[in-house]
């Protein structure tokens, strides 16, 4: 449990005895690994054991944030305005040196952004080109690519390549009768896009 003293936080049990001194910025309890601890210090965050109050994670990340479902756990790292994704351990699964990273958590896979690029990351690996998996051609330039991933198809955004152009994929994508707009379902939930 934590307590506040003078905006910082401390760390007592639960018979209020204290076990830190107020020396944190934030305190978080993680959703999926019970009795650690996401913290900021210094303005830094880290992942600690809140039983020895062990660390996990170094504090050297300007944030960190938890993505968890199912198999995937894991943290978005931020460091010096570069994304990456660490293990539940803190090591580096994939390198912090994209602008950003979008996750789905839904299909455990993510799609790395770098000078207007994007790159599919799943399983730790990086796919630049999605290959030999055209599904259509929407536009003269655009056509939609499929990942297979848990028994189904997941769609990309790509040019005539392969290459992924937008950083979601999708259930479904198709041109609307407005001929300069693109629908992506999302498991019942759609987004336009103008592509001119």
């Amino acid at each position: 449990r934590k307590y506040k003293k003078s905006d910082k936080y401390g760390l007592i049990d639960y018979t209020g005895n204290k076990i830190t001194e107020p020396e944190f910025d934030s305190i978080q309890s993680l959703k999926n690994r019970p009795g650690e601890l996401l913290v900021k210090k210094s303005g830094k965050y880290g992942v600690i054991n809140g039983e020895d109050l062990s660390t996990i994670i170094p504090f050297e990340y300007d944030d960190l944030q938890e993505i968890s479902q199912d198999f995937l756990l894991c943290y978005i790292a931020r460091k010096k305005n570069k994304e990456g994704i660490l293990d539940h351990n803190g090591e580096v699964v994939i390198p912090i040196q994209y602008d950003a990273i979008y996750p789905n958590i839904k299909e455990g896979l993510f799609v790395c952004e770098q000078d207007e690029k994007y790159i599919i990351a799943l399983n730790g690996k990086l796919i630049n080109r999605l290959e030999n998996t055209k599904i259509k051609q929407l536009t003269e330039d655009l056509s939609v690519y499929s990942l297979r991933k848990n028994k189904h198809d997941v769609l990309f955004l790509t040019d005539n390549d392969g290459c992924v152009v937008f950083p979601y994929s999708a259930t479904e994508i198709f041109l609307t009768q407005n001929d300069n707009e693109i629908c992506l379902e999302f498991h019942g939930k759609y987004l336009l896009i103008d592509y001119d």
